[in-house]
């Protein structure tokens, strides 16, 4: 998934320090947050923030705090054998 936040331009100008929420839901099978890491990297430069573990259970979220504008990909580790599916959705704010 990439997520892109408007930089400059013609349009508004994003301010840095954004905070972006990752949100995690209907995983199959069922995990818990301690079986998941999150990170994002930046598609520009292909930098990441470090492997963060999310909070919750049944709806899970990782939130990035002091990032720039810019577009980034979301990477999700699992640590358990096979493979893990379900929904995610990013949102950022200020």
């Amino acid at each position: 998934m990439k997520l892109t936040f408007d930089k400059g331009g013609n349009r508004k100008k994003v301010p840095n320090h954004y905070t972006i929420e990752v949100n995690m839901y209907d995983l199959q099978p069922s995990v818990s947050a301690s079986q998941l890491r999150v990170r994002l990297c930046s598609a520009s430069t292909g930098n990441c923030t470090s492997y963060k573990e999310p909070t919750g259970s049944n709806y899970m979220y990782v939130k990035f705090t002091n990032m720039y504008g810019g577009g980034y990909y979301v990477d999700v580790r699992d640590t358990i054998s096979g493979s893990v599916s379900g929904q995610l959705y990013a949102i950022g704010y200020q």
